[in-house]
């Protein structure tokens, strides 16, 4: 149905690739997904490379969110109003990306300026303030986790509950909720908003938006690191979903066999992507990361003009 011939070796690489990085950095899931689906195996239906990408990278957060909620690292409260408007913002920005994005060169050289943007964020998480503004976070997720460690080596699992989310305070103008014995505060109508434009913004590329909520949660709604990955992958598994049905609706095509061979693969990427970790130095993974997506913009954005000057082929 894609129209393309490939070995199945190859999705499934690309996809276990995927998994790996999606499941270590945390971002970057999609955008690889739609690399993949464009430049590695070849797909020329702009729709069809929207649809496939948010759902081979919503099996990532399936395996991801019950582990964060074993743990009560997910202010599920939050993730649900992030999704409700995310779920308003899918249906918006897949609607007006599925009639209005139809040609393949077109949404190639807007998604190269959102890689581009991806990219520069992913280079700025490199600079020395940065990285030294998240030492401090580090040592908290540390001591979380030898607690939950010390808890389940004891027989006290239930005493986790004292360190979990746990919400204190729900109304119209603010929640508030403590973690760690720590308490953090957001304002719902301001979590819905940004779910709208996070999802409208993210399912009219076919990716899944995790960069743009986790930097909203750690520099604006200030809240810790160990809490901010659940949280994100729950709202956004429900505005993926979303936006995979819409495209669906509006007649998007699938390839099937070809979905569950990517499937496979990124399962596999997101299992063993905590495992590699631990011999992966994580700036250089992200160092390397930045240089692939700069590479992927430059040749989505300008590839078209360098061809017809020079006669190259970027991408």
């Amino acid at each position: 149905m894609a129209g393309i011939s490939v070995s199945p070796l190859v999705p499934f690489a690309w996809a276990f690739f995927i998994g790996v990085v999606y499941s270590v950095v945390g971002a970057a899931g999609g955008i690889l997904a739609v690399v993949g689906h464009i430049s590695v195996l070849g797909l020329a239906d702009a729709n069809m490379v929207k649809t496939m990408s948010q759902m081979v990278t919503i099996v990532t957060p399936l395996c991801s969110v019950p582990l964060y909620h074993r743990h009560r690292r997910v202010v599920f409260f939050l993730g649900m109003l992030f999704g409700i408007g995310g779920v308003g913002g899918a249906l918006i920005g897949s609607w007006a990306s599925a009639r209005y994005l139809l040609d393949l060169h077109a949404y190639q050289r807007m998604f190269g300026l959102f890689t581009l943007a991806v990219a520069g964020r992913l280079l700025y998480e490199l600079a020395p303030r940065y990285r030294a503004a998240q030492h401090a976070l580090a040592r908290s997720v540390a001591q979380f986790e030898s607690a939950v460690t010390r808890y389940r080596i004891e027989g006290r699992l239930g005493e986790l509950k004292k360190l979990g989310v746990r919400v204190i305070e729900r109304s119209v103008a603010r929640v508030r909720f403590q973690f760690s014995g720590e308490t953090f505060s957001f304002n719902p109508s301001v979590a819905v908003i940004a779910g709208l434009a996070v999802g409208a913004v993210s399912s009219s590329f076919g990716v899944g938006g995790g960069f743009l909520l986790v930097p909203l949660m750690v520099s604006v709604l200030k809240f810790p690191i160990f809490i901010v990955a659940g949280t994100s992958v729950f709202s956004i598994l429900l505005s993926s979903s979303t936006s995979v049905g819409t495209y669906l609706a509006l007649g998007s095509r699938i390839d099937w066999p070809l979905t569950a061979i990517e499937v496979a693969g990124i399962a596999l990427g997101s299992l063993m992507g905590p495992h590699f970790s631990m011999f992966m130095k994580d700036r250089w993974l992200r160092a390397v990361l930045a240089l692939i997506l700069l590479y992927v913009g430059m040749g989505y954005t300008f590839g078209d003009y360098v061809h017809a000057r020079v006669g190259f082929r970027v991408i």
